[in-house]
């Protein structure tokens, strides 16, 4: 299916402050009207609710405000989106940025894996192998000569495809990683494979983009590929304008986000067995998110299954009417992996209190949580409980704490598709210089 939208008119020329010097450089060197085509590869993109899609489409619709030429290759899922986002949906059919959606075959991605031919698609295009062969007969004869493609990483798939579409239109390709450079799930010889064949397709990437200044570093120091972090971003106006979620008269504990075996529960579900002597029935844990059961299991046996309330997969939208609501907001850092999870930015525009255990790794998320309001860390379970006693008692002496009002404006979509966009800006005229 070929979607295409009308180009939308250049934007006018603006202050750039919250780009870099060189982004500002290149805006004079580099005229927006002569700026190659932009192709942004990514296995989901909305209405298909999937967390590498919310990164490909929040940056196709600013860099296409902002002037470029955008096209978005994706998958045409099947998988229908539960409580979608009606202005994330509505988003996405507008603005200049044509959609291409190649099917997906989840039925053929793992068929008689020990025939070699099936192997070495696997290892040489992903398990989405088919969905790369799709892409590049679909999409390749729409991209203009030059064009820059930036393939978010949700799967090695997308790098892959990302790699072929450039070579088709002799452009440039970028390799951005929303997840882990290397599944670390995998072990013995499979791994040893998939890391040469990981970096053996690298090698050909022009850059690199990371979801946070930690995976860059990770990224810079294992694979030796220039990296620049581009946060996702977040919309500070759904949180700071949502109206909260009548959670009862309870004092909400909120957790949004999907729960992985990169975080470390120890120091949480001991926290809470040290402190649930002093919860009686004024306390309630809300979870919100996919694999809910894991911390259902360990809050059991902690004795706190009580206070327990699974909510599901919510909306965007709604989790922000939900971490409103929230008097604690509660943030698991990823401690086995170099990501960061975007919710610590969007707990930062909530405005309610937050506790993180054990604290971010992430340079600049720990220089937001020491110089935001009502942000704390817990690295030992009995800091987790003295924490948890001192923030009961205060509001059942003193209610609800007032909103901490807090700046996380650098995060927002438009500075951080102002960097991405002097990051394209250094491809193209590296490119242009070595092709001319």
């Amino acid at each position: 299916m070929l979607m295409v939208r009308p180009d939308a008119p250049p934007c006018k020329q603006r202050d750039n402050s919250a780009g870099s010097k060189r982004s500002q450089k290149n805006t004079t060197n580099y005229p927006m009207d002569t700026f190659p085509h932009i192709a942004i590869v990514s296995l989901g993109y909305p209405p298909v609710p999937h967390v590498s899609g919310f990164r490909a489409h929040g940056f196709a619709t600013e860099l296409a405000s902002l002037g470029c030429n955008v096209t978005v290759v994706t998958s045409d899922s099947q998988v229908s989106p539960a409580t979608p986002d009606t202005a994330t949906v509505a988003d996405a059919h507008d603005g200049a940025v044509t959609v291409i959606r190649a099917p997906i075959d989840e039925s053929a991605q793992w068929p008689a894996r020990r025939r070699p031919s099936v192997l070495y698609r696997h290892f040489a295009a992903g398990h989405a192998f088919d969905w790369v062969t799709a892409g590049i007969d679909l999409a390749a004869p729409h991209l203009p000569r030059g064009s820059i493609v930036w393939g978010i990483h949700g799967g090695s798939s997308a790098h892959e495809l990302a790699r072929r579409l450039a070579n088709s239109c002799s452009g440039a390709w970028i390799a951005d990683f929303k997840d882990d450079w290397l599944p670390p799930a995998r072990r013995g010889m499979a791994r040893i494979v998939e890391s040469q064949v990981t970096k053996h397709r690298l090698a050909s990437a022009a850059m690199a983009t990371a979801a946070s200044q930690l995976q860059a570093n990770d990224i810079m120091n294992t694979l030796h590929i220039p990296t620049t972090p581009i946060y996702t971003g977040v919309d500070i106006d759904w949180w700071q304008q949502s109206e909260p979620r009548d959670l009862g008269p309870t004092f909400n504990i909120v957790y949004t986000g999907h729960l992985t075996y990169t975080m470390d529960t120890e120091i949480l579900i001991d926290g809470f067995g040290s402190a649930k002597d002093t919860f009686g029935d004024d306390v309630r844990i809300h979870y919100f998110g996919t694999q809910g059961d894991r911390l259902r299991e360990a809050l059991s046996a902690a004795g706190c299954l009580a206070w327990y309330v699974d909510h599901g997969w919510v909306s965007h939208l709604e989790a922000a009417r939900y971490q409103r609501a929230a008097d604690l907001l509660l943030y698991l850092p990823l401690v086995r992996s170099p990501n960061v999870p975007v919710k610590f930015l969007e707990y930062l525009a909530s405005q309610r209190p937050i506790i993180s255990v054990p604290d971010e790794r992430d340079e600049r998320f720990r220089i937001l949580r020491e110089t935001s309001p009502g942000v704390d860390a817990a690295t030992t379970p009995s800091e987790l409980a003295q924490f948890l006693t001192m923030a009961l008692n205060e509001w059942r002496n003193h209610g609800r704490v007032p909103d901490q009002p807090r700046c996380v404006s650098e995060f927002a979509w438009r500075p951080q598709a102002d960097r991405l966009l002097a990051v394209f800006r250094d491809v193209a005229e590296h490119h242009a210089l070595v092709n001319n």
